[in-house]
Parts: C-alpha cells; structure tokens; sequence
C-alpha cells in the first residue's frame, strides 16, 4: 500500500469520516468548509483527492463530482489514520446487564447480549455460543409443547442452560420422555459433552436404529453453526447504500446462512484480538457488500466463540470496534465464572 504525505492523509482522513457519517460522496468545497477545516483551498483539495483516486484509495460515482473511499481506502484509513472513541460507561452496563439478565442460560444471555451489541453498533450483530465439547453434563430434560414439538433443556455441572426445539416424530407421551432423560442421566452424568458425543457416535455407525432423535439431538449439541445468534438485521435499512429492496432481500437472505456467517467468524478467531474485514478481503463480506468487525472470546487463553458486527462498507469503525471488543472480553469473563462453576469452585448465584 502506498505511503501517504500529511496532506494526503489529512484529506483522505477527512473524506472517510465524513463518507461514515452521511454515506454520500464527498466534495472539495465540503471539506473546506468543514468546522476546523483543512485550511486548504477547494481547488487544492480538488488535486490531493484527484492523487489519492489514482493510487485506489478514492473512487468517484458516475452521478456525483465527490469521492467515496475504497475498501482499500477503508483499510488504509483502519490501519493508519483511525482514532478510537473508549466505550461510554453506560454501554458497558448495558452489556453486563445483558448478561446478567438471564443467569447462566446460554440461549437467552448469548441472544440479550446480541441485541444490545446491535442497538450500540448500529449493525447486525452474530454471537456464537461457547464450544461446549468440555462441558460437564449433569442432567437432561424434555417438555411436550405440542403433539408435534419438544423442548430438550441440558444442564451442566456448572448450572449453564442449553434449550434445544426438536420434533416430536414419534409421538412420544411426556412419561415417555421422562424415562428416556432418566435414562440419559443415569448414563452420562458427570462426563464431558465430547466423551458423550463420540460415544454415541461409535453406536450411530454400529447400529444407527438403536439412535433416536432424541439421542441424535444430544449427538449435535456441539454444532457450531446451530449456535449463532444474530440479531439487528433491520438496522441495515437504515442505511441507504443497502436499503434498495432487491439487494436487501439478497443481503437478509444471505446473513441468514449460518454456515456462511459460521465461517466468517471462524476466520477471525485464528489470533486474538479485534478483525476488520472490509469488502474484498473476505469472500463472506465481499459477497455481501459488507464490512465485518470480529472478536473472539475466550477462557484460560482458549478461543470458546466469537462475537461480530456486520453492516455496510462505511462502519464507524472508530466507535463500534471498541464495543465489538468489550463485548468479547465481557463474554470471555462470564464464561470464566462458568468454568470456575465447571471446575467445581463456587459461582456466584
């Protein structure tokens, strides 16, 4: 990437936060008379925007004399000239009090805290749930909701919740489900998720009648892509560049993929720390349109999930990427307390 003079990236700065806040392109005589302005000229401003088109960081629409940043400009603007605004202390309680909100229950906790990232960010926001391969089982319940619908609740050692909807195939009665979960705990209790699901696994491929959908339901408690929350999706109408109902019908379709948010996420937990990802530098966002902030959170150095914030190119990077990482590390320590809980030391109630 090029190497920027003062000016340049004094302009090339200008231009972006402006083009955040008003999605519009941007014009010589606006920067000029910008508050604080740029002390230049707009005719100067006009030649330093006309070299940065040239070296790919400014673009220029068909249908406006302004310029609107590249995704390379983005980048450039993210790694050089970006300043970060600290997340306010009302923000941060509203996190925790999404957390704190619903006890342990993962479901509820993972979806609350998603709704509030969405709200601060003003993006869609995906949560994925803590990988539960080491989770300690401790017991395992199913309600009849309906002649055709059951609700399947995991407990954990820990006092964590995990609900799962399944289909009631077999038109089980609920003292039919009651025997099969007693049964389940009588044989699982007290072993990791892991040593339960390859177990089944091992009967599945000896003797796949033996496994019902029940028991095939504890078999998928783990898969990652059934553990996304995403929540906000109408925020994205809020910004023009995205609300024409063609793209947006393809957008929403879209981000309802879960393997394809799945791998986006998994992507940006291969190191720690918060991951930008600005159209074309990932196929997922590039595909969209889109940019995506990323953070993993973690316990004991281990990588549990990750949370995120997508919504169009233009961001406000400055103000959502510290909330996208204040939100990981607030995840992170609240399934440090369900560890702690996992582990056998005392949680708080």
């Amino acid at each position: 990437m090029a190497v920027l003079n003062p000016r340049q990236e004094a302009i090339l700065h200008a231009v972006v936060e402006e083009h955040i806040q008003t999605g519009q392109p941007v014009g010589s005589r606006t920067l000029s008379r910008a508050p604080g302005g740029l002390g230049l000229s707009p005719a100067s401003i006009r030649n330093v925007m006309s070299d940065l088109e040239a070296i790919g960081l400014l673009a220029a629409p068909h249908t406006s004399a302004g310029r609107i940043p590249t995704d390379l400009g983005l980048r450039y603007f993210v790694d050089s000239l970006m300043t970060l605004t600290p997340v306010a202390e009302t923000q941060l309680t509203r996190l925790q009090q999404a957390l704190g909100h619903f006890g342990w229950n993962v479901q509820e906790s993972m979806g609350e805290v998603g709704r509030q990232l969405s709200a601060l960010s003003g993006g869609a926001s995906i949560v994925s749930a803590p990988r539960s391969d080491d989770r300690v089982f401790h017991q395992l319940e199913f309600v009849r909701l309906s002649s055709e619908r059951l609700l399947m609740v995991l407990v954990s050692r820990s006092g964590l919740v995990e609900n799962r909807m399944l289909i009631n195939r077999e038109g089980w009665s609920q003292s039919d489900l009651d025997t099969m979960a007693r049964r389940l705990n009588e044989r699982f209790s007290g072993r990791t998720l892991i040593e339960i699901r390859q177990e089944l696994l091992l009967e599945l491929s000896a003797d796949k009648q033996r496994i019902d959908d029940l028991t095939e339901a504890l078999i998928g408690i783990s898969d990652h892509e059934r553990g996304l929350f995403l929540e906000g999706s109408s925020q994205l109408l809020e910004y023009p560049e995205l609300s024409d109902p063609a793209r947006l019908r393809s957008l929403l379709g879209a981000i309802e993929d879960r393997r394809r948010l799945a791998s986006l996420l998994e992507d940006a937990i291969v190191a720690p720390g918060v991951k930008i990802f600005i159209g074309r530098e990932h196929p997922v966002a590039e595909s969209l349109g889109i940019s995506a902030i990323c953070a993993p959170y973690s316990v004991q150095g281990k990588v549990m999930g990750a949370v995120a914030v997508i919504g169009p190119a233009r961001l406000d990077f400055p103000r959502v990427v510290p909330i996208v990482d204040a939100t990981a590390k607030l995840l992170g320590a609240f399934m440090t307390q369900i560890q702690g809980g996992e582990s056998g030391t005392t949680r708080k109630p």
